[in-house]
Formats: structure tokens, C-alpha cells, sequence
């Protein structure tokens, strides 16, 4: 609900450099391209209410993996705290214009996925983030948060996207995508 991030990849083999990233803030100075335009970030501006940062986020969403075969989201932690009903119906929105979109979706468990990126489902988003640096080489808290000691937003949403797509991708749950010559669309 506050910086969500989107992971897309396009080819036959999966590769770091087949990957687009797309994420939201509310801190303008996160919101540029970084690394050759690989991680592009978006401002989530003020919003009147829920209903309107819902229905920001979800078309900002859509618009990103509305070319793609297939979709995958991670589901609900179910021992989460805070905000549990804004955060389910966010979700619930995003879903919908998903389906609308007649983009297949899939939805992976956040166990799911931890395990996938370091063979533990309780890693924390310090041990994801060390599993990314080990596979991309690509220091996203030195380029994005040089300043912050520990794995915050943007970043561990960024990493939390490469994994869900990863899974996605190895789980055979993905068509290729016809080559694209338009730049824009990747």
C-alpha cells in the first residue's frame, strides 16, 4: 500500500537483464530511473481517501503487466498486524482489474517465495535482499537508500517482485512474450 513493486521479464531464458522493474513512493527523490532505466519508480501522490489510493495503485499496476500472458502477486501474510483490511481490500481492487484485464493471475505465498529465494520460508528481508546481491551483483540499497542501514522500501519490495517473477518463471506458469520493439512496453 505504500511502495509496491512489479517485477516483469521477457525471453525464453530467465536473465537479470530480461527484467524491468517498476515501484511506487511517496518520497519524490526515489521516483527516477536507475541503472540504465532497468528500476523506474513512480510518485504515489497525496490521495483523498482509500478508495482513491486503491484505485491510483491498482491502475498504475495494471498498466505495467497489462501486455504480459500471466500475473502473479503474493498473498496475504496471515500473521500479519496493522492494517490488515486496507491491505486485503488494495488487494481485493487489484485482483478484480486484473481479471478484468483477462490477465491470468496466480497468487504465491510469501513462505513460498522466501523459500524459493533462500531455501528458508521465514527469511527475513535482510536474508532476500543478501540472496539478490548474491544473484544480481546489483547494490539497490547503495544506488537507491545509501543512507539507511537496513532493507526498507523501495528495496525489498524491488527484490520481492524479481522473486515472484523468478517463481513464476521457473514454475512454468509463463508464455514468451513475442519479441517487443517497442522499448516503452518493456
Amino acid at each position: 500500500m505504500t511502495s509496491p513493486g512489479i517485477c516483469t521479464h521477457w525471453g525464453e531464458k530467465w536473465s537479470i537483464e530480461n527484467c524491468k522493474f517498476y515501484y511506487m513512493s511517496k518520497t519524490k527523490m526515489l521516483c527516477k530511473k536507475y541503472h540504465n532505466s532497468m528500476f523506474c519508480g513512480t510518485l504515489l501522490k497525496d490521495f483523498t481517501c482509500s478508495m482513491d489510493r486503491y484505485e491510483r495503485i491498482s491502475d498504475w499496476a495494471i498498466s505495467k503487466v497489462s501486455f504480459h500472458d500471466h500475473a502473479m502477486i503474493e498473498g496475504y501474510a496471515y500473521a500479519a498486524t496493522g492494517r490488515v483490511f486496507d491491505i486485503g481490500e488494495n488487494t481485493g481492487i487489484l485482483k478484480y482489474k486484473i481479471w478484468r484485464g483477462n490477465v491470468p493471475l496466480k497468487v504465491a505465498t510469501p513462505t513460498q517465495i522466501k523459500k524459493f529465494a533462500t531455501g528458508s520460508g521465514s527469511a527475513t528481508k535482510e536474508h532476500m535482499y543478501g540472496a539478490w546481491l548474491e544473484e544480481t551483483d546489483i547494490d539497490l540499497m547503495k544506488m537507491m537508500t545509501p543512507r539507511r542501514s537496513n532493507v526498507g522500501n523501495p528495496v525489498s519490495d524491488i527484490v520481492d517482485a524479481y522473486y515472484i517473477c523468478k517463481y513464476l518463471f521457473h514454475n512454468g506458469e509463463l508464455t514468451v512474450e513475442p519479441d517487443i520493439k517497442d522499448q516503452e512496453r518493456r
